[in-house]
């Protein structure tokens, strides 16, 4: 047996050396850091991890094609080799976009703040510096779909090459998505301009979970999902039709639109079954069970929560909020108890202990309607839900802040406030 191995004295292939040069020549920037030179070498960091990542999903296919135990799932696989392939000059491609864009912005950032003509010329240079990450995004999706098929029909002895490749394509799409929330901060209409960049599946889905998001609009919200999960129909992405699906169930929750949410947490539920997504089924009973308790079915509510056997502190929050309607007040302090010893690293740091705070507060002092510091606390808890997570958060709390201004005769704060959300309220 002759081994051709070149082991660690391999030579390094003339594209990686000129590749080497490029970068260490003219992109010497430190992806850490903030200023122009840095972003772009992040930037390029990022892609090229979605670049590595499908040239390992062609590495599993290379090793597995010719091989007679592969001999029925060979026409597949060399299909999504020319994919991968196809993928892979595209990502670079962006890179060099991704650089291009970046040298305007920085000038249009520069533009004197009085001028004119500033906010015209960093609208564009956001919109073209938006676009290559957006592109990024699109491929690297597709890019996970390939790694996922390779996995399941290439040889066993590359699976982790394909677990390697699915974990960089992963940061690479976590990567992407901030370079486009941070371009698009400043956009006067976010959700044109990136319709716009990219109409697609994708641009939709995220259009629609930003309204969803901010509760500016559930009606365009349900828009754009809609049409999310019509356009991942049509390209056959079942992911992105369940995700598209529960998202619009979830704008209908946060309305207490009882009768819509069920609709499409049904079609959601389905498409989670047949993908095996356990994470999304236990998301939909979590919401279904949130709901109840939002419009006061109080008894199916605490059915639900005291039955979990590894609950999050937001699910023994609600707990605690069951029992205290219940009536089952030291269920009720054990339910807080509990919670405080959870660590819940989804929520802002601080936030879940102001929330239980105000359930043990309301517990403790049956008069707290009269309590200056609980009204004080429950307002402060407010704002942070409002300016730290989906508005969801806020909206529940919602009741309780308007009891406190009724109790007070804050009438005007009441009114705004109502007026203000567009849900629907069971007080």
């Amino acid at each position: 047996m002759i081994y051709l191995d070149h082991a660690a004295t391999t030579p390094v292939a003339r594209e990686v050396a000129d590749t080497m040069y490029d970068v260490l020549l003219n992109g010497s920037g430190n992806p850490s850091s903030q200023y122009p030179y840095g972003a772009a070498a992040k930037k390029r960091l990022e892609a090229d991890r979605a670049v590595i990542a499908a040239a390992l999903g062609g590495m599993v296919g290379e090793l597995t094609v010719g091989k007679k135990k592969y001999a029925a799932v060979e026409p597949i696989l060399r299909e999504l080799l020319d994919e991968a392939e196809t993928l892979r000059g595209r990502l670079l491609d962006c890179v060099e976009k991704d650089a291009a864009a970046l040298a305007p912005l920085a000038k249009a950032y520069a533009i004197p703040k009085d001028d004119p003509q500033r906010a015209e010329t960093l609208e564009a240079c956001l919109t073209a510096a938006a676009a290559p990450p957006m592109e990024v995004l699109e491929l690297t999706g597709r890019t996970v779909e390939l790694l996922r098929g390779f996995a399941d029909m290439g040889s066993p002895i590359a699976v982790s090459d394909a677990a390697v490749g699915a974990a960089l394509a992963l940061a690479a799409l976590r990567g992407a998505e901030i370079n486009v929330r941070v371009n698009t901060r400043l956009m006067q209409d976010r959700d044109a301009e990136a319709a716009a960049i990219c109409p697609s599946a994708l641009c939709s889905y995220w259009a629609g979970v930003a309204q969803y998001e901010s509760g500016r609009s559930y009606t365009a919200a349900v828009e754009n999902l809609q049409r999310a999960y019509s356009l991942a129909a049509g390209e056959g992405r079942a992911r992105l039709m369940m995700l598209s699906r529960a998202y619009i169930g979830n704008c209908y929750c946060n309305q207490l639109d009882v009768e819509n949410m069920e609709a499409h947490y049904t079609v959601a539920e389905r498409l989670a079954t047949a993908l095996h997504d356990a994470g999304m089924l236990a998301s939909i009973r979590y919401n279904r069970a949130a709901t109840a308790l939002e419009t006061g079915d109080y008894e199916s509510a605490y059915r639900y929560f005291s039955a979990l056997e590894e609950p999050t502190a937001m699910a023994l929050h609600k707990l605690a909020i069951c029992c205290e309607k219940l009536g089952r007040r030291d269920e009720a302090f054990s339910a807080l108890n509990r919670a405080a010893a959870v660590e819940d690293t989804h929520m802002p740091a601080g936030l879940a202990e102001e929330m239980l705070s105000l359930v043990r507060r309301r517990l403790e002092n049956p008069d707290y309607l009269r309590d200056a510091d609980y009204g004080a606390a429950l307002l402060s808890c407010f704002e942070r839900c409002r300016r730290e997570l989906p508005i969801g958060y806020a909206a529940f709390h919602l009741p309780w802040l308007l009891e406190w201004y009724t109790a007070n005769r804050q009438y005007k704060l009441a009114y705004e406030l109502v007026n203000e959300f567009s849900i629907k309220l069971k007080i």
